[in-house]
């Protein structure tokens, strides 16, 4: 349809083209070094290991141009983030490089094998 605003009325398409801007100082242009920040930007700030991944979101609020921190525990609201395995193909054989891209799919998290039963195991229960 054409349409590239989200949910939130972020317009994708102004937003930094190589996606999220990485980065251990405050950005002040997209990942290009030319193209001014657009809202809706992301930035992963890699300067801040203590709270890792730091990410905020350029934001324009009364009137003001700014980085607003996103909240990292927020998995609900438009507001926040989630963290997930999101692929677009379901199957694993997709080549994200040279393949051509589908519509994305979220997919369940790959499930892990059941710990098998050590000697240690069975010795503790006694």
């Amino acid at each position: 349809d054409g349409n590239t605003t989200d949910a939130r009325g972020y317009d994708l398409s102004a937003t930094d083209p190589n996606g999220v801007i990485v980065s251990a100082s405050e950005p002040e242009f997209q990942s290009d070094g030319l193209t001014a920040l657009a809202a809706g930007d992301l930035w992963l700030d890699s300067g801040d290991l203590e709270n890792y991944p730091a990410l905020s979101r350029y934001e324009i609020i009364d009137g003001v141009e700014q980085w607003v921190a996103i909240d990292n525990t927020d998995q609900t609201s438009s507001k926040g983030i989630l963290f997930a395995d999101a692929r677009w193909a379901a199957s694993g054989l997709v080549d994200p490089v040279n393949d051509p891209m589908s519509s994305i799919a979220l997919q369940r998290p790959m499930q892990q094998e059941p710990r098998k039963r050590t000697h240690i195991d069975a010795t503790m229960q006694k």
